[in-house]
C-alpha cells in the first residue's frame, strides 16, 4: 500500500448506507467502525485495509480525513496522510543523525532522531516497544520522488515513493523524540540493471533507508502516532500479546531470540523488557529464567559498533551496556557469515548451528512449551529459520 494511493483516495465520493470497519486502536473490537472518519468511500476504506460494511454509519457529507482535529499533536498541525488501518501521518523534522558504522563495503548504520511535541512521548502514544510496537515512516508528500542526487552520486528517483515503511523505535519511552537505528540498504544492481551512483551505467533508485541516512537535518518526514494494529479479519497486524505470564507460579520460561543485523532495534528492547524485573510480585524469582540471543551479521564490524562508547541513550545500545547485570539470565551468541573472527563461535545460521547454539538434544516433538522462540529479520531470513525450528521439534 502507498501513502500516495491513500492521499489520492480520500476525495469524497459519498456513498449512502455504509461505513468503514476496522482500525488501529486497542478497542477496535468494541468500536468496529472507527475507520469511518478517515475513509470517505469504499475505495478509501479498502486502501487502508478496512472493510466497507452496511453495519457502520455513513461518512459525513463533509468527510475530510486530513481536516484538523482535537487529537492532532499540539505542534504538527493536521495530518498530511492516512496510512493503513487509518493511522494519521504527521510531519516531523529530522533533528539529529549519526552513523555508528559507516563502511560502504561492510555496512552503514544510521541513528536518526525526529522531534515530537512538548509532552508527547511513546507513553502518550501508547507505543510499547517492549512488545514490538513500531512506527510507520514515509517521505513528505511530493518530496524526493524525482531526486536525482548530485554530480558525484546520481539516483534515478525514489523507490516506492510515498509508501510508508515500518521501523522499531529505540527511544527511551519518556523522551519527547522518536529515535531509530536504520541499516542502509541499496538497490541490487543485477536485479534492477543499474549502477550505484550511476558509475558505469544508469543510476539506481534509492529507498527509505538511504533517504534517512542522507536527508539534511530539518527535512520533514511523516510519522504515525499510534501502534500499527489492524481490526479486521484479513490482517496479521494485531495487538501484540505475550504468550508467557509474569504472574508467580508460571514458567519458568526460556526465551530464544534469533535475529539478523538490524533486528537489534526490536530484539534488544524485548530483552530489556523480559529481564527488567529479576523477582516476581511475591518475591520469588521472575518467571523468565533466561534469554538466549543468536545474532547473525555478515561482518563482525556490523556488531562491534554497538559496544563502543557513546553519548547516545538509545535503547538498542543501552541493552548491551546493561547485559552484565543480567548474569546467567542472558546469553549473547554472535554468528558471523562472511569472515572468521575470535569474537564469534558460530558461522552462517543453519539447522545444525541452531541445535548446537541452543543446546537442543534431539528433534522429538514433546518439547517444553515454556521454551519460546522469536525470529526477527528479513522475510527471507524468517522463512528459512522457522522451518529449522520445526525440524527440531518445536511448534
Amino acid at each position: 500500500m502507498r501513502l500516495a494511493l491513500f492521499l489520492g483516495a480520500i476525495a469524497t465520493n459519498y456513498v449512502d448506507g455504509a461505513g468503514c470497519s476496522g482500525g488501529y486502536t486497542y478497542d477496535a473490537e468494541t468500536n468496529p467502525c472507527d475507520l469511518t472518519p478517515v475513509a470517505c468511500d469504499q475505495d478509501a476504506c479498502e486502501a487502508i485495509d478496512g472493510d466497507w460494511v452496511e453495519s457502520c454509519p455513513d461518512p459525513p457529507p463533509d468527510c475530510d480525513p486530513l481536516a484538523p482535529s482535537p487529537d492532532d499533536p499540539s505542534c504538527t498541525g493536521p495530518p498530511k496522510g492516512i496510512d493503513r488501518f487509518g493511522k494519521k501521518m504527521y510531519a516531523r523534522k529530522l533533528v539529529a543523525r549519526d552513523k555508528p558504522q559507516d563502511n560502504e563495503d561492510e555496512g552503514v548504520f544510521c541513528h536518526v532522531t525526529f522531534d515530537l511535541c512538548e509532552g508527547e512521548t511513546m507513553i502518550t502514544q501508547q507505543i510499547d516497544s517492549g512488545f514490538g510496537d513500531y512506527y510507520r515512516v514515509a517521505n513528505a508528500p511530493g518530496e524526493w520522488c524525482d531526486y536525482e542526487g548530485t554530480a558525484d552520486y546520481a539516483f534515478d528517483g525514489m523507490h516506492k515513493c510515498g509508501e510508508a515503511r515500518s521501523y522499531s523505535p529505540v527511544t527511551p519511552l519518556n523522551e519527547e523524540s522518536a529515535q531509530f537505528v536504520i541499516k542502509q540498504a541499496r538497490a541490487n544492481e543485477e536485479e534492477y540493471e543499474c549502477k550505484h551512483g550511476g558509475q558505469g551505467g544508469p543510476p539506481c533508485k534509492f529507498g527509505m533507508s538511504e533517504l534517512a541516512c542522507m536527508a539534511p537535518l530539518g527535512t520533514e518526514f511523516l510519522l504515525s502516532v499510534n501502534p500499527d494494529q489492524g481490526g479486521t479479519d484479513h490482517t496479521t497486524h494485531y495487538v501484540y500479546k505475550p504468550n508467557f505470564s509474569l504472574e508467580p507460579g508460571n514458567g519458568p520460561y526460556t526465551i530464544n531470540f534469533i535475529g539478523q543485523g538490524v533486528s537489534l532495534t526490536e530484539i534488544n528492547i524485548g530483552i530489556m523488557s523480559a529481564l527488567l524485573q529479576p523477582f516476581a510480585s511475591d518475591g520469588s524469582f521472575s518467571t523468565i529464567k533466561e534469554v538466549n540471543y543468536l545474532w547473525a551479521n555478515s561482518y563482525w564490524s556490523n556488531a562491534a559498533w554497538i559496544f563502543e562508547p557513546t553519548d547516545s541513550d538509545d535503547l538498542a545500545r543501552e541493552a548491551f551496556r546493561q547485559m552484565g547485570q543480567y548474569g546467567v539470565r542472558f546469553n549473547l551468541m554472535n554468528a558471523i557469515s562472511r569472515e572468521r573472527v575470535p569474537e564469534a563461535v558460530w558461522p552462517r545460521i543453519d539447522y545444525d548451528v541452531i541445535g548446537d547454539a541452543f543446546k537442543i538434544a534431539n528433534n522429538a516433538t514433546d518439547k517444553d512449551p515454556n521454551i519460546k522462540w522469536f525470529v526477527v529479520g528479513s522475510s527471507g531470513f524468517k522463512k528459512s529459520m522457522y522451518p529449522f525450528l520445526k525440524s527440531w521439534g518445536y511448534d
